[in-house]
């Protein structure tokens, strides 16, 4: 389901309107929700995962910041998505030191790495390094499909 919600919000993407934006920015939401409950389910190490999420608290906090006086009306949604990638990375991590699964950990960096140029790219400035950079979300998609093949 997180494979199908992401590719909802990469066709809602390939518009510039900000309602489409908006559309995109929830499905995306909603597939770090279903990664989120996948890790669950395959089991995570609290300690670790707890302790991930202390890390990109961090830089969460300087993005939001840096992102904050562009944000406008989507200031409530992008803190929202900031919130569940970064869930979704911490527990991706908590996954991968419970199961073993190195791939979820790779994957949800590479998706958060890619995300904060998807946010330059709309919020700040647009060029061909959000778009160069931006493609390491298909390499992190790949990595968290992946725990199909590695998963028994």
């Amino acid at each position: 389901m997180g494979l199908v919600f992401s590719w909802f919000g990469d066709l809602f993407l390939l518009s510039r309107a900000h309602v489409t934006f908006l559309l995109g920015l929830i499905s995306f939401f909603l597939a770090h929700i279903c990664y989120i409950i996948a890790f669950i389910l395959v089991g995570v190490d609290w300690f670790l995962t707890i302790s991930a999420l202390v890390v990109f608290t961090v830089p969460g906090i300087a993005i939001a910041l840096w992102l904050r006086p562009s944000l406008g009306s989507m200031r409530f949604p992008v803190y929202a998505y900031m919130l569940a990638i970064s869930c979704m990375i911490a527990l991706a991590t908590g996954a991968w030191a419970y199961s073993g699964l190195w791939n979820l950990p790779l994957g949800a960096l590479l998706f958060y790495l890619s995300d904060i140029f998807v946010a330059r790219d709309r919020f700040k400035k647009s060029d061909k390094w959000n778009v160069l950079i931006g493609i390491l979300y298909y390499a992190g998609q790949v990595f968290l499909a992946s725990t199909l093949i590695w998963f028994n």
